[in-house]
Protein backbone atom coordinates (compact mmCIF):
# COMPACT_ATOMS: atom_id res chain seq x y z
CA UNK A 1 0.00 0.00 0.00
CA UNK A 2 1.71 3.09 -0.96
CA UNK A 3 0.28 6.74 0.71
CA UNK A 4 1.90 9.12 -1.92
CA UNK A 5 4.59 9.77 0.26
CA UNK A 6 6.85 12.72 -1.02
CA UNK A 7 10.31 13.80 0.59
CA UNK A 8 9.43 16.33 3.29
CA UNK A 9 6.27 14.83 4.64
CA UNK A 10 6.27 14.02 8.29
CA UNK A 11 5.23 10.33 9.60
CA UNK A 12 5.05 8.41 12.75
CA UNK A 13 6.84 5.21 12.89
CA UNK A 14 4.40 2.63 13.86
CA UNK A 15 6.88 -0.17 14.17
CA UNK A 16 10.75 -0.25 14.27
CA UNK A 17 13.19 -2.61 15.01
CA UNK A 18 14.47 0.23 17.28
CA UNK A 19 11.38 -0.51 20.17
CA UNK A 20 11.94 2.69 21.79
CA UNK A 21 11.37 4.92 18.78
CA UNK A 22 7.65 3.73 18.05
CA UNK A 23 5.59 6.75 18.21
CA UNK A 24 8.24 9.19 16.87
CA UNK A 25 7.90 11.91 14.41
CA UNK A 26 10.04 11.00 11.19
CA UNK A 27 10.49 13.37 8.08
CA UNK A 28 10.84 11.62 4.76
CA UNK A 29 14.10 12.63 3.21
CA UNK A 30 13.98 10.48 -0.07
CA UNK A 31 12.56 7.38 -1.80
CA UNK A 32 15.07 4.63 -2.05
CA UNK A 33 13.04 2.39 -4.05
CA UNK A 34 12.39 -1.30 -3.68
CA UNK A 35 14.60 -2.89 -4.98
CA UNK A 36 18.35 -2.36 -3.99
CA UNK A 37 21.39 -4.29 -2.41
CA UNK A 38 24.04 -2.34 -0.72
CA UNK A 39 27.54 -2.69 0.76
CA UNK A 40 28.76 -0.44 2.89
CA UNK A 41 32.08 -0.85 5.13
CA UNK A 42 31.54 -4.28 5.09
CA UNK A 43 27.45 -4.45 5.71
CA UNK A 44 25.25 -5.50 3.57
CA UNK A 45 21.81 -4.15 3.07
CA UNK A 46 19.37 -5.99 0.78
CA UNK A 47 15.62 -5.69 0.64
CA UNK A 48 14.62 -9.02 0.07
CA UNK A 49 10.77 -8.49 0.34
CA UNK A 50 10.31 -5.28 -1.99
CA UNK A 51 9.33 -3.33 0.81
CA UNK A 52 8.93 0.45 -0.76
CA UNK A 53 11.73 2.20 1.34
CA UNK A 54 12.93 5.38 2.29
CA UNK A 55 15.48 7.40 4.14
CA UNK A 56 13.99 9.11 6.61
CA UNK A 57 15.01 11.21 9.64
CA UNK A 58 14.01 11.19 13.47
CA UNK A 59 12.60 14.58 14.44
CA UNK A 60 12.36 14.04 17.74
CA UNK A 61 16.53 14.21 18.31
CA UNK A 62 15.97 10.47 19.38
CA UNK A 63 19.17 8.25 17.83
CA UNK A 64 19.18 4.69 17.29
CA UNK A 65 22.23 2.64 17.26
CA UNK A 66 23.60 1.67 13.72
CA UNK A 67 26.11 -1.14 13.37
CA UNK A 68 27.80 0.63 11.04
CA UNK A 69 28.11 4.31 11.70
CA UNK A 70 27.20 3.95 15.48
CA UNK A 71 24.35 6.32 17.26
CA UNK A 72 22.14 7.91 14.36
CA UNK A 73 19.26 9.83 13.86
CA UNK A 74 19.02 8.59 10.24
CA UNK A 75 18.27 5.56 8.09
CA UNK A 76 16.44 3.22 5.99
CA UNK A 77 13.05 3.00 7.02
CA UNK A 78 10.14 0.27 5.16
CA UNK A 79 6.95 2.75 3.73
CA UNK A 80 4.64 -0.16 5.58
CA UNK A 81 5.80 1.01 8.72
CA UNK A 82 4.94 4.42 9.03
CA UNK A 83 1.66 6.62 9.21
CA UNK A 84 1.15 9.60 7.12
CA UNK A 85 0.78 12.73 9.59
CA UNK A 86 -1.23 14.36 6.45
CA UNK A 87 -5.15 13.87 4.91
CA UNK A 88 -7.34 11.52 6.89
CA UNK A 89 -4.53 11.00 9.31
CA UNK A 90 -3.87 15.03 10.20
CA UNK A 91 -4.51 16.12 13.75
CA UNK A 92 -7.88 16.76 14.72
CA UNK A 93 -7.55 20.41 15.00
CA UNK A 94 -6.60 20.52 11.26
CA UNK A 95 -9.57 18.11 10.16
CA UNK A 96 -11.65 19.91 12.19
CA UNK A 97 -10.67 23.28 10.18
CA UNK A 98 -11.77 21.42 7.14
CA UNK A 99 -15.51 20.60 8.31
CA UNK A 100 -18.24 23.34 6.56
CA UNK A 101 -21.08 24.42 9.78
Amino acid sequence: MSHNFKPGDLAILKSSEAEHLIGSVVELIAYVGSEFHMVYAGTEAFNPNQHRIWWVKITSGQTFDSIVRGPVSDGFCGEFRLIPLRGDFAPEQQKSREVVA
